[in-house]
């Protein structure tokens, strides 16, 4: 499995979109995402808002409320898959005002 550099996703605080996380270079060949067990977000300051994540392929999709104007997040959602593995993919979220 390879290592890779977690993916980095920019937002506006005051969007209210979808964003994703693909696991694509995670899974083994033939293996397919089964489950979303959670997603959250760190720093947890209560103003950031992460929706339910569903399974589009190999990518998950949940939507982004609110957060704090140049806070960067951490976001890690962790998935189920077809091979019984659980695998996180972590994104660093940005907000900031202007992108």
């Amino acid at each position: 499995m390879p290592i890779r550099a977690p993916q980095t996703l920019l937002k506006h605080p005051a969007d209210d979109a979808p964003y994703a996380v693909d696991f694509a270079q995670l899974l083994e060949e033939n293996e397919t995402l089964e489950a979303v067990t959670s997603i959250e977000a760190v720093p947890d300051d209560g103003e950031i808002d992460l929706g339910a994540g569903s399974i589009d392929g190999t990518r998950v999709v949940f939507r982004v409320r609110g957060g704090l104007q140049d806070v960067d997040y951490s976001v890690t959602v962790v998935v189920s898959t077809s091979s019984q593995n659980t695998l996180a993919g972590v994104g660093r979220l940005r907000l900031r005002d202007g992108i």
